[in-house]
C-alpha cells in the first residue's frame, strides 16, 4: 500500500509511534502492518492498493468473499 498525502495533514501512527506528516509525503507500507491514519486538519490523500489481493492482505484462515469482491478488481461505477 502506498499513501501520498495531497493537501493538509496527516497523523500516522504505527508500533506505538506518531508522526506527523504534511501534504507533499509519501508513505509505503508492507501487507499485514497495523497503521492508524487520522487528518490532524482539512486533508486529500491517495491510496493506492496493489494488486489486489495482494499476498497477504487476508488474515491467515480468512478467505476473499467471492461474492463481494469484483472479478480482476473491476466494478462497475456506482449508480449504474
Amino acid at each position: 500500500a502506498l499513501v501520498h498525502v495531497v493537501a493538509g495533514s496527516v497523523s500516522l501512527e504505527m508500533d506505538g509511534q506518531e508522526v506527523e506528516c504534511a501534504a507533499g509525503t509519501l508513505l509505503s507500507f508492507v501487507p499485514g502492518e497495523t497503521r492508524s491514519l487520522r487528518a490532524l486538519q482539512p486533508s486529500r490523500i491517495l491510496l493506492l492498493l496493489s494488486p489486489w489481493p495482494g499476498e497477504g492482505h487476508f488474515p491467515a484462515g480468512e478467505d476473499a468473499d467471492p461474492g463481494r469482491m469484483p472479478a480482476q478488481a473491476m466494478a462497475p461505477p456506482l449508480g449504474q
